[in-house]
């Protein structure tokens, strides 16, 4: 998980949620407070990529090993550069992202 990140970590532990959304996400992103309760935020919300960033990453990392697991055979080459090509890809825009949002 290190590799990955510090924003990685949190939509590990989460698992399907991550993806999905939970009760957290709910609460944090989804509801106002109103006068005798919550109310449904009806506002666009800002895209969170980080839990699909993370499940591409992540599949990314096993993908080797399912190829060898259920195929008998390794990536072939071309893949593994594709493959590496896209995770510098992903971490690229999860360091975007999290800039954007420190400067807002």
């Amino acid at each position: 998980m290190e590799l990955l990140g510090p924003t990685a970590y949190a939509a590990y532990r989460t698992g399907s949620g991550a993806v999905h959304g939970s009760f957290t996400d709910i609460y944090k992103n989804h509801l106002t407070e109103a006068s005798e309760g919550f109310e449904i935020e009806l506002r666009p919300q800002p895209f969170r990529p980080q839990p699909l960033l993370t499940m591409a990453m992540l599949a990314l990392l096993t993908l080797n090993d399912y190829s060898i697991m259920f195929l008998g055979l390794p990536l072939p080459a071309t893949m593994e550069d594709r493959g590496r090509a896209l995770m510098e890809l992903l971490w690229r825009v999860d360091k975007l992202h999290e800039r954007f949002l420190n400067d807002r």
